[in-house]
């Protein structure tokens, strides 16, 4: 995967976590609140980072990027199942 590859899905994270933050908030039993999303988003991004540190010890002829845009793009997806796209 390519630099710009990984900075694509990257904006695309951004974006999606955006509009998480920016819809109202649902009030339901079982609803997931914003305060919930924004601190597994954290732990996700220390998860994250810490797999690509382990893919380069581990796999060292994969990129950075890729691991990069590999986990992004399923986060991306899990993040758009909570936005309800």
């Amino acid at each position: 995967m390519s630099r710009e590859q990984a900075a694509a899905l990257d904006k695309e994270l951004n974006a999606i976590y955006g509009k998480l933050m920016k819809k109202p908030a649902e009030t339901h039993a079982g609803a997931v609140g914003k305060d919930g999303i924004r601190a597994t988003q954290r732990l996700w991004l220390a998860y994250r980072d810490a797999w690509m540190n382990f893919g380069a010890v581990r796999y060292p002829s994969v990129t950075s990027e890729t691991w990069a845009g590999r986990l992004t793009s399923r986060r991306n997806v899990q993040l758009q199942d909570l936005l309800g796209n």
